[in-house]
């Protein structure tokens, strides 16, 4: 069974660096490759929003990207809210 994990997401807080991205991949893929992690990061540059995506059917519930978003965008969610 895949655990589960509510991330929970505030791209107001979110820098656009990309390490959630990249610490995703490495887990699953063993490589450095963004096109291959479970969360997207979409980062506009003109007004610099951005945009955090979790693939949630395919996320392991390993927290990776948690632990590597050094701004707090990502932090891990209560289910019984």
């Amino acid at each position: 069974m895949v655990a589960s994990l509510q991330i929970d997401i505030n791209p107001e807080c979110c820098v656009g660096c990309q390490l959630c991205m990249l610490a995703c991949s490495w887990v699953q893929e063993k490589a450095y490759c963004p096109d291959r992690s479970f969360i997207q990061v979409e980062v506009s540059e003109k007004v610099f929003q951005t945009k955090i995506s979790v693939d949630e059917a395919s996320c392991t519930g390993c927290k990776m990207c948690i632990k590597s978003c050094p701004a707090g965008a990502l932090t891990e969610g209560d289910e019984h809210v």
